[in-house]
């Protein structure tokens, strides 16, 4: 099995996102929207020139902005999108194939997001959630996140708002 490894997202790394979020909406979302839904939104969400814009904002200098991807060997198997919107730091994405879900890729990108935000002083972080997206609530509970409802969404469908509180920086008490 060839090693994991991440860095920031390149162009080169598109396709490989759009195969990754395509496997990931697929098993997450299937009895959630209908088959024809995930395909609209896919064409739209991850359209490569909205990814290439994304990426190249990143190239230019934009505050608290990144996108991650994990790969093993050339291959993408996780991604991770946040910046800067409304009231602070999204999470816009955060997707992994799922034969690689429960595995640590998810965690780490996370962690790897949270390091980067933890050293610009950033103190919490948001991402929205469906409301019927279990896999997804397992995972942010599990890392920490609070479900905030009275600042969900509501719309076609309910987004959860689920806010996560970094660690303030600085010494250990003692």
């Amino acid at each position: 099995m060839p090693e994991l490894t991440f860095a920031e997202a390149s162009e080169a790394d598109i396709p490989g996102i759009q195969r990754a979020a395509e496997a990931s909406w697929r098993a997450t979302y299937a009895g959630i929207f209908t088959p024809d839904f995930i395909t609209d939104f896919l064409a739209r969400a991850y359209a490569t020139d909205r990814l290439r814009d994304a990426i190249r904002n990143l190239r230019a200098g934009g505050l608290h902005w990144g996108f991650l991807v994990a790969k093993e060997g050339s291959q993408i198997v996780g991604f991770c999108h946040f910046g800067n919107r409304g009231p602070g730091i999204e999470l816009y994405r955060l997707y992994v194939v799922p034969e690689r879900w429960r595995q640590g890729v998810g965690g780490r990108l996370l962690a790897m997001m949270e390091a980067r935000l933890a050293a610009a002083g950033v103190a919490e972080y948001f991402c929205y959630v469906h409301s019927d997206n279990r896999i997804g609530q397992a995972f942010y509970y599990k890392w920490g996140f609070v479900h905030d409802a009275a600042r969900d969404q509501h719309g076609s469908h309910c987004e959860w708002f689920m806010v996560r509180r970094l660690r303030a920086a600085g010494p250990p008490p003692g």
